[in-house]
């Protein structure tokens, strides 16, 4: 994907590592039809998955459906009511790289709610390989100014040090 016309850049983080370290893309004009975001991780110290939020809502605003696969195994995921959203591809051990594209739909619009799509894949050092898709959607009508992203909002979950993380605007077509 080259970033022409169509995406304009809005901004790089660069995680440092730290248990309760959340990459926070603020201030998002709206100026744009879509964002996507895109996440290039290392290794993770524990299990887990990277979870967002926008406009720091913790209320129980998420729901999500994914679909995966690990190695020739298939399954599903789903739940609602959730305080955060679900980011596909993430679910990481101490060997696993991951990286994602996450579409964010009509992120501007004030009538209705908002809708991710998201993909994602990883690998580890035997060379399992996970591909992942995920629909999520945040229960709000508010435009989103703010995208959050954490191995989780609790705290005590690393971001791998060096991950980065990208957001675009995409211009009307």
């Amino acid at each position: 994907m080259a970033a022409g016309s169509t995406y304009t850049p809005i901004a790089t983080a660069t995680a440092t590592g730290g248990a309760t370290e959340i990459i926070t893309f603020s201030s998002i004009s709206g100026s744009y039809t879509d964002l996507i975001l895109i996440g290039n991780t290392g290794p993770m110290p524990e299990i887990t998955a990277f979870r967002f939020r926008f406009n720091s809502d913790a209320n129980s605003n998420y729901s999500y459906l994914q679909a995966s696969t690990l190695g020739s195994n298939a399954a599903t995921t789903q739940d609602a009511n959730q305080v955060s959203g679900l980011v596909s591809g993430s679910l990481m051990n101490t060997t696993d790289r991951s990286m994602f594209i996450m579409n964010i739909l009509n992120y501007s619009n004030s009538s209705t709610y908002k809708t991710t799509i998201n993909t994602g894949s990883r690998a580890d050092s035997t060379n399992l390989a996970a591909l992942s898709m995920c629909v999520s959607t945040w229960h709000s009508t508010s435009p989103i100014t703010t995208v959050s992203i954490s191995g989780g909002f609790g705290g005590g979950v690393y971001i791998p040090n060096g991950s980065t993380f990208t957001l675009y605007g995409i211009a009307a077509a």
